[in-house]
């Protein structure tokens, strides 16, 4: 019931910030963030369920890492990025949260996990709709199959983007490169 209740909430927040980014005027309200202190904020919200799997997370983010993005899109991707990496990881797994900057000279943060990886048939698809894809996690948590998606769209939205490279039994790396 507990886990039921768990997987309703995260459905029912996927779906308002949904609705809210498919509504006229969804609000993109970009501003200078500092990405270690945001990252210590969603630790905090999803603490219990990382510690209910004996899971460490860890932030490796550059104190000096600033970027400018809507907050709360920011909050939402790595929460639903963050979630992912605690449903697919094993229990007593790491997941660490780094940041880099590519050769544009673009603000990279990359959410790593030794997970079970995705399956190299299915990495392509894994942010499509019509994705028929999903399973579930390493204790049986089960998805929505919204969280990638709505991670996908929020960063195009506000001018990012998203690469992802896994290697089944592994884990899975998700870069987020910031606009």
């Amino acid at each position: 019931k507990k886990m039921q209740a768990s997987n309703t909430y995260a459905l029912l927040v996927n779906l308002l910030d949904w609705a809210r980014a498919q509504r006229q005027g969804f609000s993109n309200k970009p501003v200078e963030v500092e990405v270690k202190k945001l990252v210590e904020e969603v630790f905090l919200i999803l603490n219990t369920r990382a510690s209910q799997k004996q899971q460490q997370l860890i932030n490796e983010i550059a104190e000096e890492a600033i970027c400018v993005i809507d907050r709360n899109i920011l909050m939402s991707v790595l929460i639903n990025l963050i979630n992912n990496a605690i449903k697919f990881t094993p229990r007593g797994g790491n997941i660490t949260l780094n940041s880099k900057t590519d050769p544009n000279g673009k603000g990279v943060i990359c959410v790593e996990d030794n997970g079970i990886g995705i399956p190299r048939d299915k990495i392509d698809h894994i942010f499509e709709l019509d994705n028929q894809f999903k399973r579930r996690g390493t204790e049986q948590e089960s998805g929505t199959g919204l969280g990638l998606l709505l991670v996908k769209e929020f960063l195009e939205v506000s001018g990012g983007n998203i690469h992802v490279q896994s290697i089944e039994g592994k884990g899975s790396t998700f870069c987020v490169i910031l606009p």
